[in-house]
């Protein structure tokens, strides 16, 4: 099939008779808010799930303005994900039979230099409040549920460009109060937190890469923070 199937559309698998009702019913209670899951681990708990694709039980399908590989998030029926639009970093949010409800476009889109990726590789993540996304071009923005930004940053412009074996894939992580942003390439790599209300740094870290390839992105990182109220540190590796 065409890499348009991939690049242009996004499919809600919500199949199987008892399964559609069994989620609809756990929708309300359960959300998606990351990548990984309300439990960080990929899974939930709730629902029955297709182990063989089969495309004559979709319930619905909406073409994309463009090539996005994040995963979505679900909050409260909302399904959020980014893809570029005319070129520019956008996020995105359909309700969950699918009708667009908004589309929020930020700077310049730098596309993925991988055929199989995007310049839209991290997912996004939602406290239920707001909504964190970032991209290749270094943007990094916040969003209300209904699509008005809170804030934006760029942070290429921060800490420079990007020297990456693989395109940027860093999805934003959130803790009681900042939104985390890991960097790690050749040289100075970072990890950054940010406040989810308003745009202020709490806390930055540098650590020299040396490695050599895709071993110079293995590495961890632990920083102390001196905004009040900020949990007292954060670890992250990969």
């Amino acid at each position: 099939m065409k890499n348009t199937f991939i690049n242009r559309i996004l499919l809600a698998g919500l199949i199987g008779g008892s399964a559609c009702l069994r989620l609809a019913a756990a929708a309300d209670q359960d959300n998606w808010p990351q990548w990984r899951g309300p439990l960080d681990n990929g899974s939930t708990a709730h629902g029955t799930y297709p182990v063989k694709w089969d495309s004559t039980n979709v319930l619905w399908k909406a073409p994309l303005p463009g090539k996005g590989c994040s995963t979505p998030v679900v909050w409260a029926r909302r399904i959020f994900l980014t893809a570029p639009v005319n070129g520019l970093d956008a996020a995105l949010a359909f309700d969950w039979a699918g009708k667009p409800l908004w589309q929020q476009t930020f700077g310049q889109e730098e596309p993925g230099k991988n055929p199989n990726g995007s310049g839209s590789n991290p997912s996004p993540a939602t406290d239920g409040q707001g909504i964190f996304v970032y991209f290749k071009s270094g943007t990094l923005a916040a969003l209300d549920l209904d699509g008005r930004v809170r804030w934006q940053t760029n942070l290429v412009a921060a800490f420079g460009p990007v020297s990456l074996f693989w395109d940027q894939g860093t999805t934003p992580v959130l803790t009681e109060k900042t939104v985390v942003i890991a960097r790690i390439h050749h040289g100075d790599s970072w990890l950054a937190a940010v406040l989810r209300s308003i745009l202020v740094f709490a806390a930055t870290t540098l650590r020299a890469s040396s490695g050599v390839g895709a071993a110079a992105h293995t590495m961890s990182f632990s920083f102390e923070d001196s905004h009040a109220g900020w949990p007292g540190s954060i670890g992250s590796s990969r």
